[in-house]
């Protein structure tokens, strides 16, 4: 789990939300690396929602720039996973990064 992509999904600028929820599910099974590789059948279960919304889905936060979808992409649609990159900027402090002064308010 990256809490630092999490923390970043929830203020992501997505569209609607099956969006929000694909991405928020994606971030909780990052690592802190902000990669995932994750079931299609899992997300279906968050998003509550099938398979092929779910792959529009991921394609439309590729398209914003909000993710990376692995060079296994297309074979892994056959499986069923999504491997992907999460996109978190920089800026985005790890929370264990924060200085005493921003922790403490």
């Amino acid at each position: 789990m990256s809490a630092r992509a999490e923390c970043w999904a929830q203020g992501a600028g997505v569209p609607s939300a099956t969006h929000r929820t694909v991405l928020l599910a994606l971030a909780g099974f990052a690592d802190e690396h902000d990669h995932v590789v994750v079931d299609v059948s899992v997300l279906m279960r968050f998003a509550v929602t099938d398979r092929r919304r779910v792959w529009r889905t991921v394609r439309d936060l590729q398209a914003a720039g909000l993710l990376q979808l692995d060079h296994a992409a297309d074979v892994a649609w056959l499986s069923g996973q999504v491997p992907a990159t999460l996109l978190v900027p920089d800026e985005v402090a790890r929370p264990w990064a924060l200085s005493p002064k921003v922790r403490a308010s």
